[in-house]
C-alpha cells in the first residue's frame, strides 16, 4: 500500500512540473513572436492574472540561460521544452507503475530514481543560474524546481518501500497463460 502512495506521489509531482514547464514554454513561445505579452509568474499559473510589470520571470526569460542553441535557431530552444518532455515521461513512467503493479519491484523503482534525478540536478543547476548570476527568482522555475525535488523524495521512498511488500512477478503470470489449458480441460 505505501508503494502505491509514493507512486501516485510521483505521479502527481511529475503533472505539476509538467504544467509549471509548459508555462513557462508558453510563455518564451509568445516572447519569440514577438507578441507583447503578459508574462504568468505565479505559483497557480493560469487562476492568477499574467502580469505586465517587470519581475523575476521576465528578468529570466530573457536571460542567456533561458534557451540553448540561440544563435544556430531562432531564439533557441527554451530550457523548459525539454523538461516538458521529461516530466511527460515521468508521469507516463509513474502511471505505468500504477497499473501494472510494478511499484513493488526493486528493479524498477531503482530506474524511477535514476530517472528523477535528472530534473531535480537540472534543477539544482539553473536554481543556480538564477540566484548567482541572474540574481532574480522565478516563482514558474520555482515550481519546477519543487515539483522536481518532491518528486525525485518520492521516487527514493518508492525505492526503499519497494522491498517490504511482495512483488508480482510479470514473466511467471505470462508463462502460465501460454502453458496449455488445465489437465481438467484436456482431452
Amino acid at each position: 500500500m505505501r508503494t502505491r502512495v509514493f507512486a501516485i506521489a510521483t505521479l502527481v509531482f511529475a503533472l505539476s512540473g509538467f504544467g509549471f514547464a509548459s508555462f513557462s514554454t508558453y510563455d518564451f513561445a509568445q516572447h519569440l513572436d514577438r507578441q507583447v505579452h503578459d508574462i504568468h509568474c505565479s505559483f497557480v499559473p493560469g487562476l492568477v492574472a499574467a502580469s505586465s510589470e517587470t519581475s523575476g520571470c521576465q528578468l529570466t526569460l530573457m536571460s542567456r540561460y533561458s534557451s540553448v542553441l540561440r544563435t544556430q535557431f531562432w531564439g533557441g530552444i527554451p530550457i523548459s521544452l525539454p523538461g516538458m518532455s521529461v516530466f511527460a515521461f515521468l508521469a507516463f513512467f509513474a502511471t505505468y507503475l500504477l497499473f501494472s503493479g510494478a511499484d513493488r519491484d526493486k528493479k524498477v523503482t531503482s530506474f524511477t530514481v535514476a530517472a528523477w534525478a535528472l530534473p531535480v540536478l537540472t534543477s539544482c543547476v539553473m536554481a543556480y543560474f538564477a540566484l548567482v548570476e541572474i540574481d532574480a527568482v522565478c516563482k514558474l522555475c520555482i515550481g519546477i524546481y519543487t515539483s522536481s525535488l518532491f518528486g525525485f523524495l518520492s521516487a527514493l521512498g518508492l525505492h526503499l518501500s519497494a522491498g517490504a511488500e511482495p512483488s508480482i512477478d510479470l514473466g511467471a503470470a505470462d508463462a502460465t497463460q501460454v502453458s496449455g489449458p488445465p489437465a481438467a480441460l484436456a482431452p
